[in-house]
Parts: C-alpha cells; structure tokens; sequence
C-alpha cells in the first residue's frame, strides 16, 4: 500500500487525482489498469479525517503490518460494515470471552471519489465499540433505533466523518461532491444536530415508529 500511496501522491499533480478523474466512474487508472481498493485507501490517506479513521482501525483491530488493512477491505455491491460477534463460554472456568470480526465491503461500480467517501463513513462504524448487544433480552426496537444513530459510532457521526473527508478532498484537489452539499455550507459542516435531525425526518412512518 505504502507504494501505490506514493504513486498517488506522484499523479497527484497530473489526472489521477484532478477532479475529473476522481470524480469519474472510470474505474481505471491512468496507465490503463484496474482501479484497486488500495488506491481508495491511499487517496483516503491524504486526508486529515481518512487518515485518522485508518490509523484508529489499525489500533483497534491490532494490525502490526501495513499491509493488513487491506485485507480487511473486499468490494461488494454496496458499501457496508460486517462486523460478527461470537461468544466463547468456557464451562470450566465459567468466563466468557466475545470475538468481534470486520470485514468493510465497498461498493465496486461507483467513482473513486464516492469510493473514498463511503470508506469514510465505513471506517466511522467499524473503529466504534458494538452500541448495543444483541444478546441483550431487554433490547427494544427504540433502544436500537436510538443507539444504531446516535451512539459513537452511529449514523450520525458516520455522515459527518463522510463529508469530513469531503471537505478536505475539496480542499486539497478541488473535487466537489453533490451527497454532502446538504451538510456543508461555506466549505465547512453544518452542527451535528443539523444532521441528526434529517434522520428523523420519517415522514409517512412517524406515527408507525411511535407505535
């Protein structure tokens, strides 16, 4: 990874990285070979916010080698956290242990710049400790609802890691992104309560969630 970083930054001047070629649904890159999930790493690197979120993902999953963040990546047809809890009980000793495995799908038919973006709010998921347990007998649908968007590692905070990231891309290489034009007025991010408010614009399903 360390060396397509550095081939990024190298482009970084010419197409790869202009707002044209970030921003397109080419999936190639300018020498003609396929787009991979490392060169969406590398330019989320160049990032602030990206970079904070992999190091932190890093930190949290134990990862010693560079190169094994990647394998925690895979491309899929939509861009989503798999995490999967396991309970170990040990009957001997009474004591259970819990195991929590990640594995982040990114949607593949989609621009780098969207790729880069939906890391983001991935990264915001994966590096957050479970809101809720599933194992929980007293778990409710609002206790759930309430904890998947607003916990620490919510919704809520992953929309604003997301458009974070746009921000700075913006910043640095002039990509603009229509999915967080919503939230970023004058370069910079609305308040969170701004944004936690639009998930709870249900509509026609108020009064069925009330229920």
């Amino acid at each position: 990874m360390e060396r397509d970083r550095t081939w990024i930054i190298v482009i970084g001047l010419g197409v790869l990285l202009s707002g044209s070629h970030l921003a397109s649904d080419e999936r190639k890159n300018t020498d003609g070979s396929p787009m991979t999930l490392e060169t969406a790493l590398s330019v989320l690197k160049e990032t602030p916010t990206g970079d904070r979120l992999l190091s932190k993902l890093r930190e949290h999953l134990g990862l010693q080698e560079e190169g094994e963040l990647a394998e925690v990546f895979q491309w899929g047809e939509v861009s989503r956290t798999n995490a999967v809890l396991t309970r170990h009980f040990n009957p001997l000793t009474g004591k259970e242990t819990r195991e929590r495995r990640i594995t982040i799908y990114v949607r593949k038919n989609q621009s780098l710049l969207n790729q880069v973006l939906d890391i983001a709010h991935e990264l915001t998921h994966a590096i957050s400790r479970p809101a809720w347990d599933p194992y929980d007998p007293e778990l409710t649908a609002g206790k759930y609802i309430l904890a998947t968007l607003e916990s620490v590692g919510g919704e809520v905070n992953a929309l604003i890691g997301e458009c974070q990231t746009g921000v700075e891309l913006a910043s640095r290489f002039g990509i603009y992104n229509s999915r967080c034009q919503r939230y970023v007025q004058k370069g910079r991010l609305i308040s969170k309560e701004q944004v936690k408010q639009d998930f709870y614009r249900v509509g026609q399903w108020r009064e069925t969630l009330r229920e």
